[in-house]
């Protein structure tokens, strides 16, 4: 869209615990788009809400049969955007796919080491460092082979990649 000329802003999460999206936002800065902007994950769904952010796109760690895999913070978002009618995407490539089915015993617990170093001694944490997202939010996934829809998917990557 830069190369065509298009002007647009972009909204980056700061992506807890580990802030990946530091990395997003300087990639964002260093290909030449000017106006970007870093919140913190849970203003995101405030920002839907008010009209601020038009489309949405997130990326997958995982791709499953019904569902993806994302960093905590990504359910909030998508179900925002279903509520609000906003177009929303998942960036993955193919190969993320697993058919095995979920359960959220797969979701990883970090603890609480990454929320607050020296937490009081009996402070509990409860701290995911992922969200399971159904495909049928409405949400497409743009990788190889274009945009698709939630419904054609696994087919799609069996055509693809047999060895899956």
């Amino acid at each position: 869209a830069r190369k065509e000329g298009r002007k647009f802003s972009v909204i980056v999460t700061e992506t807890r615990p580990r802030f990946q999206g530091r990395i997003t936002a300087k990639e964002f800065l260093e290909s030449g788009i000017e106006d970007v902007t870093m919140i913190v994950d849970g203003v995101a769904p405030a920002l839907i809400e008010e009209k601020q952010i038009s489309t949405v796109f997130l990326g997958a760690d995982l791709l499953g049969k019904e569902g993806f895999v994302n960093k905590v913070g990504s359910l909030g978002i998508v179900r925002m955007c279903e509520r609000e009618d906003k177009p929303l995407y998942c960036i993955s490539t193919l190969l993320k796919f697993d058919p095995t089915p979920f359960s959220p015993e797969f979701l990883e617990d970090r603890g609480g080491k990454e929320i607050w170093a020296d937490a009081p001694e009996s402070l509990k944490f409860y701290a995911p460092a992922f969200d399971y997202v159904p495909y049928d939010t409405g949400i497409k996934i743009v990788c190889e082979k274009g945009i698709l829809e939630n419904t054609n998917f696994p087919d799609t990557v069996h055509a693809l990649y047999p060895w899956i």
